[in-house]
């Protein structure tokens, strides 16, 4: 016996070590944790004579969980424990989480209750004082090296304060309760662990349904303007090479649609990785909205709707790329129609509130199921009626939420439920002043080129080269053309152009390589190299202009951008 510990102490160690010796044989078998914890409490705290909180930690180790209080008087060990137990502790917090936190016993020989209480939550102030604790030990339970929980023992008025014996039994108790502790609790991380990786695999069963969906609509998108393009060709060879009127419709028709479809791509990949660059100007929402109706009224014209507008021409300005928002306006619309039966009716409307402007899209088709909500605007997820009402790849709500969130706004959908319509609503923060009026300027087809420009063409799809050629040469303009980089750089030389189209993708030698070899040549050095390419990411476009190009044109492009930029050389 220690000359320093009196008898009750010996007495309370030797009770101890006993139940940290039973304990270490339960650690193997199978037993009702909460009934184990609270025995184990009871025990310890008969053996001490004290108050015990056994204390342990959620599964993903992050909070302290009170799981088992023991105190002679049965009330004040209930109303303590729910005290504890309705304040969310993170470990690291409090006396008995920083124990954890460090895996360092705690004794306080002499506490003060009175400021214990006062500096504790006020949800526990109350049953701290009718603890009215004098005395307090608290040692972690371990397991593997890891705190899992602690064990906390308080001693009142007139008790003994706890010495190193009675620390000592008790941590040998809390390491043979952590093995148990430690073991239940990989259990329960196991099963979450478990549960989580079931529902990720549903997560990627699901995105790989959609995009199994995704690909057999594109493949149906893209095959609808090939037929048509295919039969219009073979009538133009059948004739010679002669292409009439109706012919020559429906080639620009189609190859519009799949650029649409590129375009749509492109966008999506683009916004769906944040890589959204806006070209905002103040507008009116009425200029916005009155575009978003010209991009969608052939298909609300061919399904027979009803369109009703409320909308100011003035009086609503936002901040805005007003190309982008348009399409997100025409999207909406377009989904507006693509969801209502033929000879239904759909109601555009815009209102002013404090900060914002609200523009709704209501319809009075399909509607939508709860589940459905949920999803829309997630990318390549359409309604079962979608897939057969006009087509479409899945991707226009996604992009357009991308776009209103890059402009600091909202939308959201809603629907009492399918057969009952559908309500889009997209909020937009209000722009302090009102929008400019700009002068209307000349479509570029409408101009004839002012200069007749040396043009140099490298690309190696004989096709582009060949159109890019004879297109270009009805402007007035002389051509020389290469199909790879080392005859680019050649004809460069000898040639000495005005501009220079370069495909990035050239054989031989990139164009990457070709325009660097270009500005090193003494005639290089202020002429315009648009760099053009099938890759239109903001990445893409930035690599371009530090590899020495003027300007990035994405593929595919239209003649006006074609002229505009071609005017605009000096």
């Amino acid at each position: 016996m220690s000359k320093t510990e009196p008898p009750v102490a010996s007495t309370a160690s030797s009770a101890l070590n006993a139940l940290g010796n039973a304990l270490q044989e339960l650690a193997e078998a199978a037993f009702d944790l909460t009934s184990l914890l609270g025995l184990t409490a009871r025990k310890i705290g008969q053996a001490l004579d004290a108050a015990v909180l056994v204390t342990t930690v959620s599964p993903d180790g992050n909070w302290l969980v009170p799981s088992s209080m023991f105190h002679r008087d049965p009330r004040l060990a209930a109303d303590y424990l729910a005290a504890l137990t309705a304040i969310p502790a993170p470990v690291g917090t409090g006396e008995i989480g920083v124990v954890i936190a460090t895996g360092a016993g705690l004794s306080m020989r002499e506490l003060d209750s009175a400021s214990w209480a006062d500096a504790a939550h006020e949800k526990c102030q109350e049953v701290i004082r009718r603890l009215d604790a004098r005395s307090l030990l608290i040692v972690p339970m371990r397991a593997h090296g890891k705190a899992v929980g602690a064990l906390s023992a308080y001693r009142g008025v007139g008790a003994p304060a706890f010495g190193g014996v009675e620390q000592h039994a008790l941590q040998g108790v809390a390491d043979a309760l952590g093995a148990i502790v430690g073991r239940q609790l990989g259990g329960l991380a196991q099963i979450a662990n478990e549960a989580a990786l079931v529902e990720t695999q549903e997560r990627l069963r699901a995105a790989d349904r959609r995009k199994d969906e995704f690909l057999a609509i594109m493949g149906h998108e893209l095959r609808n303007p090939l037929a048509p393009l295919m039969t219009a060709a073979h009538m133009i060879r059948l004739r010679g090479g002669q292409a009439s009127e109706k012919e020559m419709g429906v080639l620009d028709r189609q190859l519009r649609q799949m650029s649409k479809i590129v375009a749509d791509l492109l966008q999506a990949s683009s916004a769906m990785r944040q890589d959204v660059q806006l070209a905002l100007k103040v507008v009116e929402i009425g200029d916005l909205l009155a575009g978003a109706v010209d991009l969608a009224a052939p298909f609300i014209e061919e399904r027979q709707h009803q369109l009703s507008l409320d909308v100011a021409e003035h009086g609503m300005p936002v901040s805005a790329d007003a190309e982008r928002m348009a399409q997100v306006f025409g999207n909406v619309l377009h989904n507006a129609a693509k969801y209502t039966p033929p000879g239904g009716s759909i109601r555009l409307s815009a209102t002013n509130l404090a900060d914002t402007v609200q523009i709704t899209v209501e319809d009075n088709g399909q509607g939508m199921a709860p589940e459905l909500i949920e999803s829309v605007f997630d990318l390549f997820t359409q309604g079962d009626a979608g897939k057969e009402s006009g087509g479409g790849l899945g991707i226009g709500l996604a992009v357009s939420r991308k776009l209103v969130m890059a402009h600091g706004g909202q939308i959201e959908a809603q629907s009492k439920g399918v057969g009952h319509g559908s309500r889009f609503t997209i909020r937009l923060p209000r722009a302090a002043h009102s929008a400019e009026e700009s002068p209307p300027s000349t479509p570029p087809l409408l101009r004839k080129a002012a200069v007749a420009r040396r043009i140099l063409i490298a690309d190696d799809n004989h096709d582009t080269v060949e159109l890019m050629e004879a297109l270009l040469g009805q402007y007035g303009h002389q051509l020389r053309t290469a199909m790879d980089g080392p005859s680019a750089l050649a004809a460069y030389e000898e040639f000495r152009p005005d501009i220079v189209f370069l495909d990035i993708g050239l054989p031989g030698m990139d164009g990457y390589q070709v325009a660097k070899r270009i500005r090193e040549l003494p005639s290089g050095e202020s002429i315009t190299i648009v760099a053009v390419s099938g890759y239109a990411r903001h990445e893409d476009r930035a690599r371009a202009l530090e590899s020495g190009f003027s300007m990035h044109l994405a593929k595919p492009f239209d003649v006006e951008t074609l002229v505009t930029i071609i005017d605009g050389v000096y």
